[in-house]
Order: C-alpha cells, then structure tokens, then sequence
C-alpha cells in the first residue's frame, strides 16, 4: 500500500498514472449471487472461488522468488525493488505452504542485504544485485589447465576484494564424459579468518564443453564491508576425476572474473520503519520452527537477529516509559504517520514472544528473559493504553501521535485490524470482534450491495476513504472465520467475485471506487497483499496446504 507515499513528486505522478488506470464500473453483483457455492466444503476448505484465486495468488508467491532470494514487491515495475515488510509476509506464506527453500531465500537475501550495506537494522526496501563487472578483480589467462575437477576434488583460487562481490566467472570446459555437479564456495577472507559466504551449484552439463566463462551467482553476504584479507573461490566436482577442467595460468592461478554490488543505501530505502524489521524477525522465527534441522542457517543468521531484535527497544526514543508501547517513526499508513500505534506494537511483541523459545534452545538465556519481558511490557501498554470505548464497548484503537502521546486517534484503518494480523498472543476476541463492528458502523462503504471496511481514513490525502486494500479484507475473513460468521464471509466472497473476475490473475494490493462509479484495481500481485491473502487462507483452511 503505497500510492501515496512520500516519495519525489515525479515518481510519486508516474506511480499514480500507471497504477490508477480507470476502468468502466463493474455491473450489479446480483446476477453471481444466485450460483454461489456452498461457503465451506466438508474438506475445511475455502469457497471454490477463492482456492481458485488462492493458487494465482500463491504462484506468483512463490514464483517470485529468485534463487538469490530476491523478490520483488511488484510483479509489474509499479513499486521498484524488495520493500524488506512486504517479502517478509511473503515469507510468512511460504512457511505455512511449506516451500521452505523460497522463504528461507527471501530470509537469507533480506539479513544478509542489510549486513553487507552497513545498516544498523533492517532496512525499507532493497534491491536485485547488479553484478557490476570489477576491472581490478580479474584474472584472464586461460592457456594452461590449472586442474582437473571431479571425484570429489576441490581446487581453491585466491582472489582480490574489488568490493563486495556477488558473483564470479571461471573459464571451465567439460568432457564428453562430464556428468554430475560443479559447486562453487564462495568465502571472504578477514582478519586471517576464513567465512563462507554462499555456494552455488551447477550442473556440468550446462559447462560449455570446449570452455568458456561460467558464472556462478551468490546471495548477499551475511558481513558488513569489504573483507580485508580478499576471497576466495573453491570449486568440486561429483563427477568423473578430470571431467572439468579450470583453466588459468601456470604462475597467475586459475581464470576469474569478480562482480560486486553496491550496497550502499540512504534515504527513503533506508527509512526507520519500526513494525517492518520486527515482521521480519517474525518470519524468522516461525521458518526456524519449522526448521530445526537447518542448522547452518540459524548459525549464519542468529548473530543478525540478535542485534537487530534490540536495536529499537536499546535506542533512546522508542520504548515509552509511559505508554509501555513502542513507537512507530514512519508508519506506513497516511503519509508515514510517527505513532505509537497497534499495528507496530502488535508485531513487535509477537515477534518478541516467539523469539523466547528460540533464544532458549541457542544458549541465549538473558535474551531470552529480556525479550519474554519486553514481550509481555509491550502486551500490556496496548491493553492499557490502546484500547478505547466507541458505541459503549472497548475496542482496539489504532495509535497515539509521536510527537503528542496525549493525542490518540481511535481509527478507522487496516491498523485497528493487527492484533488478528500477527496472532497476537494477548488477543482479546471479544474486543477484537468490537473492533470489527465499530469500524463497520463508522468506516465502511457500499460496494454494489455489500459493505466494506474502507482501509485508509484520509486516502491520498483527499479526505475521503475509497480503498479497500486486500491485507484489510484477509484480516477481517480471518476474524470472521475465527468467530463463526459464515454470512460475513459469504459477503466477502460476493465482493471478491464482482470485484476481482479473473481467478488467474493473482490478487490485487486493491479496489477504489471513484465518486463517478469508476473502478481502479491497484497493483495485481502485490507481494504485501498477496502474501496477507494467502497467509490468511493457510491459517485459517489448513487442509489448503496440500492444494498449492
């Protein structure tokens, strides 16, 4: 959800122009309404309609992903680069669905992107590694056959630190023989200390057989800089000793070509948006859950997520003694809003929470006690402070100003929703279920007979609220399915089938309805809302993790 970010005016117009492209309002619902399924089938499914959207929705997921990791927020170019919140919920789906190479992939690109940029915590959005040819990190002479790979042989060549190399070539060649894999490891040098950055692996019989430059392409490093003492590049074969040969030099070594990626990020990317970094830490842990055999994972990441879990509650300015809630610099809401809202508080506290055990289990005993507390100091702020009465019953309300604790706006956004959002483990349903009503009655809209909740209180800064963005309606189906309201849930489903047509195309950020009937569909694919979407079907229809 970023139509109306503050970003430079002129990406800010190009992003409007291509995103909100009216369309023809669609004609009265009525006529779909009669053929509608039954709600569930015996089988705890969904209704038929969406596990059609869903496996649109979920591909595109999981499809995304590159084998770096690296996936993009938008399918089509309307937000560039990976926004680390977004992927991160992306993450969340690919657990549940079970495609843990993929999740892991994002994990690993997200934390090791934010180590190799220097970062003090996660940042706002990230980018594909440009693989940059380095002209001082090469070695080209490729007359002499250095070694002969297979058999379980493994050659190491040094190589100079040109900058932070992401990828490098090596001029093999095979035999009519050649079978099996060619790996390469990638490790820095520093401090006389030897780090495996990241290995990738090849099939031999994609090496040119009368040779060539191979590229082998590796995710960001989980180190912060330039390695002091260079790298190093060791390749090993599974096949026939001799069946790959690694041409060079006799004195100058091995033939390679070093790539690197600038790092470096400021400004916007690089924006303090607090409830992003814990949503990734979320992520993190719940794959590590589920995981427990990935060792080399957890130890390659476990000191990252140590810092970057204390970073913001050891930072004066963001944990308030008074309110016992963290707060929230550029909430990614009305114009980045600086809050101390329910939102942010809710994710950093489950975050926190399912962190404990985690923390337990790697020898991390005083992280443990100090992230169960915060945990619980956070849980208790939002009882206490962030939830109001409207109509005569408690309600979560959405947030206190930055700037001015004493102000507090009750709501209505996708922010009143969170605590359904994240599984908070301090969930109160009956108030959750208030929550739901008051934001009917005081922020909703009729969408050819159906009501919706409107997302966003001051869209684009209009005054009006026309967007219903899908994380919204995913939060509240999970609410309504979680408490038994099979009718709300036929009302959503109605929406969905008038609104979104095409069960091939995967699921929008979302809808606005102009005041002339026009209908604009923002952003099909968006991995935030695709990935909220698909998060809340697998949650809530577990039998569904089977029909991805």
């Amino acid at each position: 959800m970023r139509l109306h970010r503050l970003v430079p005016l002129s990406l800010t117009a190009a992003c409007a122009v291509v995103m909100a492209s009216a369309v023809p309002a669609v004609a009265s619902p009525a006529a779909t309404t009669a053929t509608q399924p039954a709600l569930t089938s015996d089988r705890g499914l969904p209704p038929e309609y969406e596990r059609a959207l869903f496996a649109s929705t979920y591909a595109s997921l999981r499809d995304r992903v590159s084998e770096r990791g690296y996936a993009p927020t938008s399918l089509k170019g309307y937000y560039g680069g990976m926004y680390t919140r977004d992927a991160s919920v992306n993450a969340l789906a690919l657990i549940l669905g079970r495609d843990y190479p993929q999740a892991r992939g994002i994990l690993r690109y997200i934390l090791g992107y934010t180590a190799a940029s220097g970062q003090p915590t996660i940042p706002h959005r990230i980018f594909p590694l440009s693989d940059t040819l380095a002209p001082d990190g090469q070695q080209t002479q490729i007359g002499h056959a250095v070694v002969g790979l297979g058999g379980g042989r493994e050659f190491t060549q040094s190589m100079p630190a040109p900058g932070i190399v992401t990828a490098v070539d090596a001029w093999l060649s095979r035999s009519t023989a050649a079978h099996g894999m060619v790996t390469a490891t990638l490790r820095a040098v520093q401090d006389s200390r030897s780090v495996v950055v990241d290995k990738a692996t090849l099939p031999v019989s994609e090496l040119p057989a009368n040779g060539g430059w191979v590229t082998f392409r590796f995710a960001p490093p989980l180190l912060t800089g330039v390695p002091s003492g260079g790298y190093t590049l060791s390749l090993s074969g599974t096949g026939p000793s001799g069946g790959v040969t690694w041409w060079g030099d006799a004195k100058a070594g091995a033939a390679f070509r070093e790539y690197t990626h600038d790092f470096a990020l400021s400004g916007y990317d690089a924006w303090d948006e607090v409830d992003e970094k814990y949503s990734v830490l979320l992520a993190w842990a719940r794959y590590v859950r589920a995981n427990r055999s990935d060792r080399a994972f957890v130890a390659q990441t476990w000191p990252l997520v140590r810092k970057y879990a204390d970073y913001h509650l050891n930072q004066p300015g963001y944990l308030s003694d008074e309110l016992n809630l963290i707060r929230n610099p550029i909430l990614d809401d009305e114009g980045y809003n600086n809050v101390y809202d329910l939102l942010t508080n809710t994710v950093t506290a489950q975050a926190l929470h399912e962190l404990v055990p985690l923390a337990k289990q790697l020898g991390a005993a005083d992280d443990a006690h100090r992230w169960a507390q915060t945990a619980d100091r956070i849980s208790r702020g939002i009882r206490q402070n962030l939830i109001t009465n409207v109509d005569g019953k408690p309600v979560y309300g959405a947030w206190y100003d930055g700037k001015d604790p004493a102000k507090f706006t009750a709501g209505w956004t996708f922010v009143n929703l969170s605590p359904i959002a994240f599984s908070w483990y301090g969930l109160d349903r009956t108030i959750m279920r208030n929550t739901v009503a008051a934001y009917m009655a005081h922020e909703s809209r009729d969408w050819s007979g159906v009501r919706m909740l409107s997302s966003m209180s001051d869209y684009a800064f209009t005054g009006h609220n026309d967007w219903v963005l899908t994380k919204g309606l995913a939060w509240e189906w999970a609410q309504a399915h979680q408490a038994g309201d099979t009718a709300r849930i036929g009302q959503l489903d109605q929406f969905l089938r008038h609104y979104y047509p095409d069960v091939t195309q995967p699921i929008s950020e979302g809808w606005i309805l102009d005041s002339d009937g026009s209908l604009r569909v923002t952003d099909p694919g968006n991995q935030e809302h695709a990935g909220w979407f698909a998060v809340m079907l697998l949650e809530n229809y577990p039998a569904l993790r089977g029909h991805h």
